[in-house]
């Protein structure tokens, strides 16, 4: 039996039971946010692991490799969260078996190998019988034991910390005394449980849930996922609201107001949680981008691009205006007052000045986020990130580059942050604080220089202090630049139309489309997945 366990900040995962009978397998249950997909494998030998519930059910065309690893693979590697995958030794020689899952997982170090990916794949090993000499596996191969298949008195500390989960069948239990007293053996070591042969329907999963059972075994998933998660999210799940001619750029929550702001470019909205338009500022002659809000000064901070270039001029014909030159291109940060509804803008001259000279690449501006300085965790800051050309023929466009000011002081920035995190495709699309971590994403349209890895989102903490150091293949640059050293990767592809934090480890994420003629955004709640992932939160 294999088993897909998706990470999430659920009390409890969602088990998609037989996951092979259904019609597209993985695909179906991964879709309709199951937390574990189970299928039963036979290890037939060679390389080859064929997908099946008995020995007559298999079909040479049913492999494990097509069926579940390579759609696991390319869900990961385009984005898609971190799971775990569980497999039932179904042999009579565990060690064959788990030596030949070894060598078929090789090629995958990228998906499991915390090594290799900061936010991997776990592998859970299920069944009766397992390996004698587990050391000679990775230390990632971990095992699903069973409640009442072991003497877990006997059990030495290395064996201990190979068990992954701890499994029980439910029909041998009566009553919930005996379900808490499996739920509580195996959380005191620190282990999640599950059950199967339970109650499929919603008492028997609203039973269980309150049990503290950390997965639950359905044959509905769609159904059951939705049980759950309209009584566990704290938040709206998804809210629609219908721009113009250009795309969402930036968006911001007002928990107290219960409403969203939002940016399609030359219009700011007002927006409730039903979707509807409560207020706007249109005919802004620019690209008002990222934004962030501030429930202090109950203001809304965006950036703002009045630029020469082929979006600049775009927006200008759209609007019937003259494009502006070159030398009249201006960066100006956007203070919108959201109970007036009125905008007042502020020039960022340091913005202009590495857009005209051409200097680090600088195509503009557009993330904006509040948050403490970096090392002191003190005060609240705005920051602002660089839009980055993406020539891959040049040096000096390697690093992310951070301005922080004391908001309203505008003048000069306090900081200058240099982060190599190799180039991107127009730099930061949208930056965004989060408190419950003490992180900052930046999230961006992916890089193409072969020698970085082109993540897609990025995460730094604030607890780090800058380096003073030469600024690395940038020979203009005289002196020592202010450089940010510590931060991780990740191919999360979501972000760059829009992202902020609630500070309670949940998001919203703006999310652009296009329908009979006009752009829209849906407002789509997430939640954390490991570090720079975030996933949906139903």
């Amino acid at each position: 039996m294999l088993t897909l366990l998706i990470s999430t900040l659920l009390s409890l995962s969602v088990h998609s039971h037989n996951d092979y009978q259904r019609a597209v397998p993985f695909y179906d249950a991964y879709r309709d946010g199951a937390s574990s997909i189970e299928c039963d494998m036979f290890y037939v030998g060679g390389d080859t692991f064929l997908v099946g519930h008995d020995t007559a059910d298999l079909d040479s065309s049913k492999t494990f490799d097509k069926l579940y690893l390579e759609p696991l693979a390319r869900s990961i590697r385009e984005g898609g969260r971190s799971i775990t995958l569980m497999v039932e030794i179904k042999s009579s020689d565990p060690d064959a078996y788990v030596d030949a899952l070894q060598r078929k997982l090789e090629p995958y170090a990228d998906i499991f190998d915390p090594s290799v990916n900061p936010d991997p794949c776990r592998l859970l090993i299920t069944g009766w019988h397992f390996p004698e000499d587990y050391s000679r596996h990775p230390s990632w191969f971990k095992y699903d034991y069973q409640y009442n298949g072991c003497d877990w008195s006997a059990m030495d500390a290395g064996r201990l910390e190979t068990v992954g989960m701890i499994s029980m069948n439910y029909g041998a239990l009566h009553g919930r005394e005996e379900v808490r007293k499996v739920i509580d053996f195996a959380h005191s070591l620190g282990k999640s449980v599950r059950f199967w042969g339970a109650p499929d329907d919603p008492e028997g999963w609203k039973m269980l849930s309150e049990t503290g059972v950390d997965f639950i075994s359905t044959d509905r998933v769609g159904d059951c996922v939705k049980s759950l998660s309209a009584a566990a999210l704290p938040y709206v799940d998804s809210i629609r609201v219908r721009g113009h001619n250009n795309h969402v750029q930036g968006i911001a929550f007002d928990k107290s107001s219960d409403c969203f702001y939002c940016s399609f470019t030359t219009i700011f909205y007002k927006v409730g949680t039903d979707g509807a338009v409560r207020d706007s500022i249109t005919g802004i002659h620019g690209h008002l981008g990222a934004m962030t809000f501030d429930a202090e000064t109950r203001k809304v901070y965006a950036s703002l691009e009045c630029k020469d270039d082929e979006i600049g001029s775009s927006i200008s014909k759209g609007m019937g205006k003259d494009a502006y030159r070159h030398d009249e291109s201006r960066f100006y940060i956007a203070e919108i007052d959201v109970d007036a509804m009125t905008m007042e803008t502020y020039e960022l001259p340091e913005v202009r000045e590495d857009y005209l000279k051409g200097n680090y690449g600088c195509s503009g501006m557009d993330g904006v986020t509040l948050a403490p300085e970096f090392g002191t965790l003190k005060g609240k800051y705005l920051y602002v990130a660089y839009g980055v050309y993406s020539d891959t023929t040049r040096t000096d466009n390697d690093h992310n580059i951070l301005l922080c000011y004391r908001p309203g002081r505008y003048d000069k920035p306090v900081h200058k942050y240099f982060i190599r995190t190799g180039n991107t495709t127009y730099g930061v699309q949208n930056l965004c604080y989060d408190p419950a971590s003490g992180n900052m994403l930046l999230c961006v349209y992916r890089g193409w220089k072969k020698d970085f890895p082109n993540w897609k989102t990025f995460e730094l903490s604030l607890a780090q202090k800058s380096v003073r150091a030469p600024l690395e293949g940038v020979p203009y640059h005289k002196g020592k630049a202010e450089q940010l050293r510590e931060f991780t990767g990740s191919r999360f592809p979501k972000g760059t139309t829009g992202i902020c934090s609630l500070s309670d480890g949940y998001f919203y994420i703006g999310d652009a489309g296009r329908r009979d003629g006009r752009q829209y955004c849906d407002f789509l709640l997430y939640r954390r997945s490991g570090p720079a992932m975030l996933e949906r939160a139903h």
